[in-house]
């Protein structure tokens, strides 16, 4: 079935039962909330959009130190780049960082670059992804961004980092 006129690809699709589901969840984010909007509040803090950083404060982010703020940087370099290679170099200066947040966002922005710019100096990425995929608490990062190369750069990349000896988190060569 085709999208209906009134619902934008994807936000009901046409389907009369998800463009219900949607004018409800419409319709319940603007009612009084039962517990003042603390819920609400609380998702809201999950999830905060990039922001896009000039120049200078990737910089600055980036010497910093601060986790945070290296974080706030690589996500800028990764989603609102032009240069896929020059992110990329940005992104795989932290991929052995002391803090294992800067190094999961290390994976997740080789992923973005990938989907974004639909090309990858794999050459570069494979490497620093074959270290965080052998760290457990790095892993799954590591693993999504793989999934993102096959999907939006090469298909088989997968299968060639898998066969030449993944490190598993439960010990095994």
């Amino acid at each position: 079935m085709a999208p209906s006129k009134s619902s934008p690809r994807g936000t009901g699709g046409g389907f009369p039962a998800n463009e219900r589901a949607s004018e409800s969840l419409a319709r319940s984010s603007r009612l009084p909330s039962v517990d003042g909007g603390a819920l609400r509040k609380e998702a809201a803090s999950i999830y905060e959009d990039p922001a896009e950083l000039a120049d200078a404060e990737i910089r600055e982010d980036l010497a910093s130190g601060d986790p945070g703020r290296i974080i706030r940087a690589l996500f800028s370099v990764a989603l609102y780049g032009d240069d896929p290679q020059g992110g990329l170099t940005h992104v795989l200066a932290f991929v052995d960082h002391a803090d294992v947040g800067v190094r999961r966002t290390v994976s997740t922005c080789i992923g973005h670059l990938a989907r974004i710019h639909r090309t990858l100096d794999l050459e570069r990425a494979i490497p620093a992804l074959r270290l965080l995929l052998a760290d457990p608490e790095t892993e799954g990062y590591a693993d999504d961004a793989l999934g993102d190369i096959s999907i939006f750069v090469d298909r088989s990349i997968r299968t060639k980092v898998r066969r030449t000896g993944r490190r598993r988190s439960s010990g095994q060569e």
